[in-house]
């Protein structure tokens, strides 16, 4: 019975294992740098090619922008300077119209006032009975007549060139339709060719 119980022992959870060869080393090389870096490397070329093309894209833009606030500055300067131009042109055009009023009135005043300067010298003469200061008083009046004669020609040039200024700065309604519909018309054609649109 002692057999018996040699057969029923407990069991410490571990098993024997026979191993009759002799144990080998073997050598696990470690990953190589070089087959992981392609992907790697890779991966980081490409995030530079995007990083340089976009870091190009955008000096691009900038510089596009940049022209394009530059165009605009140079616009609005060029309008303010001929704002500024048109503005003092009109000054001078107002300031040249008054003289030439002032001139126009004052001459006709001293016309006017030696004609009755002149009527009185000869209505003395007659009273005297002095007859070369009549006809000096008659030749005298003949030329004031001539002299106020070009006053009133001057006096009506002057009207007809202010309306004639005065009708060419406000162009007619008609004419500025048929402007603007030239302007929008060469405007598409522009346009049209800048697409490769024949007309």
């Amino acid at each position: 019975m002692s057999e018996v119980k040699a057969a029923h022992e407990p069991d410490d959870g571990q098993i024997d294992l026979e191993f009759n060869e002799e144990a080998q080393e073997v050598e696990i090389d470690p990953p190589s740098e070089t087959e992981e870096a392609p992907p790697q490397a890779a991966q980081v070329e490409v995030e530079d090619e995007h990083e340089k093309y976009s870091q190009s894209v955008q000096k691009r833009i900038n510089q596009l922008t940049k022209r394009a606030k530059e165009a605009e500055r140079e616009r609005e300067e060029a309008l303010r300077y001929a704002q500024t131009i048109q503005n003092e042109n009109n000054t001078v055009k107002q300031r040249l119209q008054n003289l030439d009023q002032n001139y126009l009135n004052e001459y006709g005043s001293r016309v006017v006032s030696e004609q009755t300067r002149a009527k009185e010298e000869l209505r003395t003469a007659i009273e005297t009975g002095d007859v070369d200061r009549q006809m000096a008083a008659q030749e005298r009046i003949a030329q004031l007549s001539i002299a106020a004669d070009k006053h009133a020609q001057a006096k009506a040039q002057r009207e007809a060139q202010a309306a004639q200024q005065e009708a060419y700065a406000q162009p007619q309604p008609q004419e500025q339709q048929a402007i603007r519909s030239r302007a929008l018309c060469s405007s598409t054609r522009s346009k049209s060719r800048g697409l490769g649109i024949k007309e």
